[in-house]
């Protein structure tokens, strides 16, 4: 009876051992998984700045408007015509280094580099619309501040097209400094203490 009592107990302890045991499956993750979760995929690279289509784009905004506005501009006396001419010219300059920095993303620069030929084009409208000779016959002041105008949309479109070409390394640049944290900074003098942030910005 004894020796039966024992074999009993002996088998009943090994089976609630076997029914602890969880099954062994083939598709059964990591423990490390299974705590942390599957592992996160690398982080994309960052996004390059697409320049040559930036460079396209607004040089194509401004040479279209030239070529056409030119060809009407010079085949014609007519005032009104030739009025559309400009200002048609104009804008797109005003335009082209505008859309050249929305291109590669640069909201701010595209706002300062159209603001000189968007206010030329302003000027050259009120000059036209108050002298409509100004771009033919015009008086010398008329006809000086006309080509001052329009110099002044040429010169402006083309730097801030030019400007577009360094978007690439401000955005390295951008990356770089996204990297480094602030971090504040106690410190303690005689009259007591406080805390500083430090870092770039």
């Amino acid at each position: 009876m004894r020796s039966a009592a024992c074999l009993l107990l002996v088998c009943a302890v090994a089976g609630a051992s076997r029914a602890d045991t969880p099954p062994a499956t083939g598709d059964a993750p990591p423990l490390t998984e299974q705590l942390v979760g599957p592992p996160s995929p690398e982080d994309p690279p960052p996004r390059q700045p697409k320049i040559g289509w930036a460079i396209f784009g607004g040089a194509a905004t401004a040479l279209v408007p030239m070529a056409i506005g030119g060809a009407f501009f010079s085949g014609t006396y007519d005032t009104t015509v030739r009025r559309d001419a400009t200002l048609g010219m104009l804008t797109g300059l005003a335009l082209a280094p505008i859309v050249s920095h929305l291109v590669v993303r640069e909201w701010s620069r595209a706002a300062i580099f159209g603001a000189i030929p968007t206010a030329a084009l302003v000027g050259a409208a009120v000059l036209l619309e108050l002298s409509p000779t100004a771009n033919l016959y015009g008086t010398r002041g008329e006809r000086l501040s006309f080509g001052l105008l329009l110099a002044f949309s040429t010169l402006s479109s083309g730097v801030g097209l030019a400007d577009t070409y360094a978007a690439g390394q401000r955005a390295a640049a951008k990356r770089r400094r996204a990297a480094i944290p602030a971090l504040p900074l106690p410190f303690a003098t005689r009259g007591g203490g406080g805390l500083t942030i430090g870092g770039l910005f």
